[in-house]
């Protein structure tokens, strides 16, 4: 067995979770046809669910040197001597260029070809965009493109892309065959059936817009888990005297949220519990005001996924509601709440979790914020009466 290391390799976290195997190489021939065998890169390539050819082509750009893949025999040849040190630099910098997330840093990257542009999009925190496409080897991808017979795919090896093709086409047509069938289904049923179904429908669909459709409850059981290591972390970097920097915390809670699958406003839930326990003081909020900025900018979150984040952890630490209005005014403080967007989100109705409770226990602040406005409004008109013909 191949000895493994970090996704890139010059990460010596011991435990970083994204591994690799170390590339392995031989040198063959002499003289004129003398050529390196990356040994393993099939391997690697399937760590880094990436086509061997992608990885082979590459070092072949970057050293100056033919390179050829071969999928029948899952060979990877550069011409020319090269050291494996030499090798292994090659597929860090395919990774930096082709793999990592330009945003979060991560190996979760899905690559596409789009209007003739190698494009790319982030699992772990929604970032898509395009790649280097001013690479050499964007235009081998475009001509063998992700999922190809042509370039092997991202599970190592073309030989699997046809059959993965139709089996994608066979369960589309299975599940398009049961939507049908429950649309008839649903036809059929009684009225409130179908307001069930309505009101079903269209949370589903608001789910959907979020990216939330399989999102996990604040109550379940995994959620607990999440919010008792990073309660654990948090203490031990208390404990060691050094507490923990904002990049930190928020890779050690992103960590954890790839881990089980959860949306971004679990995440900060999560955090909120974490850190603050079942005593969410203001002072407490304005001091890890850092840890917040970070999780609601990473990506950017709607105003609903922030407030959802306080209204939930005010369900399961009931006692603490009286304090959220001091809470929004350290939010509202450090920028992290639009104003009109605050206001707009408390003057609707809503019947998820927490929300009626939060909306009673913040409308000493919402009263204040909508008094600021009428009184901002009452001085610019005094500013408009004051002012003199003749000064203009």
């Amino acid at each position: 067995m191949c000895a493994m290391c970090n996704i890139p390799s010059h990460i010596d976290d011991p435990s970083y979770r994204y591994k690799m195997p170390k590339l392995q190489t031989r040198i063959e021939g002499r003289g004129n046809g003398i050529k390196t065998n990356m040994v393993n890169v099939c391997d690697i390539a399937r760590s880094l669910k990436t086509n061997p050819a992608y990885i082979t082509k590459f070092m072949g750009a970057e050293l100056g040197a033919l390179s050829s893949y071969s999928v029948e025999e899952e060979k990877s040849i550069v011409n020319g001597a090269h050291e494996t040190s030499t090798g292994q630099s090659m597929v860090d910098k395919f990774i930096d260029k082709f793999v990592l997330c330009p945003n979060c840093r991560l190996p979760e990257t899905d690559m596409i070809v789009k209007k003739g542009f190698l494009c790319a999009g982030c699992k772990a925190c929604g970032w898509s965009g395009d790649l280097d496409n001013g690479h050499k080897l964007v235009k081998f991808i475009l001509q063998n493109p992700p999922g190809s017979s042509g370039g092997g795919g991202g599970d190592g090896g073309g030989k699997k892309g046809k059959g993965d093709r139709r089996e994608k086409q066979r369960e589309r047509a299975k599940k398009k065959k049961e939507k049908k069938k429950d649309k008839k289904a649903k036809d059929e049923s009684d009225d409130d059936d179908d307001d069930d179904s309505e009101d079903a429908g269209a949370s589903r669909k608001a789910s959907k817009e979020k990216g939330d459709d399989d999102d996990l409850n604040f109550t379940d059981e995994v959620i607990k888990e999440s919010i008792a290591r990073v309660r654990k972390l948090i203490q031990e970097a208390e404990g060691k005297g050094k507490p923990m920097g904002a990049e930190k915390f928020f890779d050690e809670v992103r960590m954890i949220q790839i881990q089980n699958s959860f949306s971004a406003k679990l995440r900060l839930y999560v955090a909120l519990e974490g850190v603050c326990g079942d005593n969410m003081l203001p002072d407490k909020v304005k001091a890890k005001m850092p840890y917040w900025k970070k999780l609601i900018a990473t990506p950017p979150m709607a105003i609903s996924d922030i407030l959802y984040a306080f209204e939930v952890y005010y369900v399961e630490n009931p006692k603490n509601r009286k304090q959220y209005p001091m809470v929004l005014k350290e939010l509202y403080g450090a920028d992290q709440l639009p104003e009109a967007e605050l206001l707009k989100h408390y003057a609707k109705e809503n019947d998820s979790d927490g929300f009626e409770d939060a909306k009673t226990a913040a409308k000493p602040f919402l009263d204040w914020l909508q008094q600021e406005d009428s009184e901002s409004s009452e001085d610019d008109e005094d500013d408009d009466e004051d002012v003199d013909v003749d000064d203009i």
